[in-house]
């Protein structure tokens, strides 16, 4: 669709440098730029990229979607998350994907915030999914990485009727220590005498991270997130994917979430960090993922 609303910036003057590294295209897959405006708000949008099989691309059957979900302060293109979205449309089934940059990330509209996952997130993936339903898709399975799974976990908590799978990929279970397990000595005293201080800058954007905001962050439940949804949603069916060298949510967490979820598939690859050591293990990752 024509845009209606111009984009913030090209992707390659957000991310500049090694930050626009891509993955190897695949031939037979088509992708599609879309700007998708907010139904509430048209002066804000979300930028996406389908990505259709070519085989079904002229074919007036809509393929399934999957829609893949990017982590803190990354984007749709992060190498990890554009790899797997090309990959799974690149299988001769035809599946389309469907990735999206959170507002305040990406070349999204709005100002990031540190407890985006409370508030624009969730309002982000309902939009996204409210686009492709209108445009006649079915989404089967959402994908989320790092703290996009916090915003799977509140979706499926709360909508009566979700995709009937769901991956978690690095997420977090138990409570981050925040702020004093992320931050340091000096940015903890900024945070409290001033009240926020600018975490890093990236291309056109800032990262602020401000006190209330990690207020906010810090009440999510997700123990009791799952126990709701294996009550609501007994068939969901879950796929959880952690490397075993993740520094950042460390795998405990991933063994955490097979435990609690009623019915979940755990994979745990040996060697693998946080962000899958990019497209090292992307075979492994996207066979696992069409396990269900």
């Amino acid at each position: 669709q024509t845009p209606t609303t111009p984009a913030l910036a090209d992707d390659k003057y957000i991310f500049e440098s090694g930050l626009t590294a891509r993955c190897l295209p695949y031939d037979s897959v088509q992708e599609v730029e879309l700007i998708i405006p907010l139904p509430r708000n048209p002066s804000e949008w979300i930028r996406a990229t389908l990505s259709v099989p070519k085989s079904s691309a002229q074919s007036s059957a809509r393929p399934e979607v999957t829609v893949v979900c990017h982590g803190m302060c990354s984007w749709r293109n992060q190498i990890l998350l554009e790899s797997i979205s090309r990959r799974l449309s690149a299988f001769s089934a035809p599946v389309a994907t469907l990735r999206f940059d959170f507002r305040g990330n990406g070349a999204s509209s709005s100002a990031w915030s540190y407890d985006n996952s409370e508030s624009l997130d969730l309002d982000d993936l309902k939009t996204v999914l409210a686009y492709l339903k209108s445009n006649d898709y079915t989404v089967t399975r959402l994908v989320g990485h790092s703290q996009a799974c916090r915003t799977l976990l509140k979706y499926y908590s709360t909508e009566p009727e979700p995709p009937a799978l769901c991956v978690l990929l690095s997420g977090r279970f138990y409570p981050v220590p925040t702020p004093k397990g992320r931050f340091t000595d000096e940015q903890i005293r900024l945070l409290d005498d001033e009240g926020s201080f600018l975490w890093f800058k990236r291309g056109v954007r800032e990262f602020v991270v401000a006190k209330d905001a990690c207020e906010r962050r810090a009440d999510m439940d997700i123990p009791g997130l799952v126990k709701t949804i294996n009550s609501r949603h007994p068939s969901v069916k879950f796929t959880v994917i952690h490397g075993s060298d993740d520094t950042t949510v460390p795998v405990e967490d991933g063994r955490a979430f097979n435990d609690a979820i009623a019915d979940c598939k755990y994979l745990e690859i040996e060697g693998a960090n946080h962000g899958f050591n990019g497209t090292k293990h992307l075979e492994v990752l996207v066979a696992k993922i069409i396990e269900y």
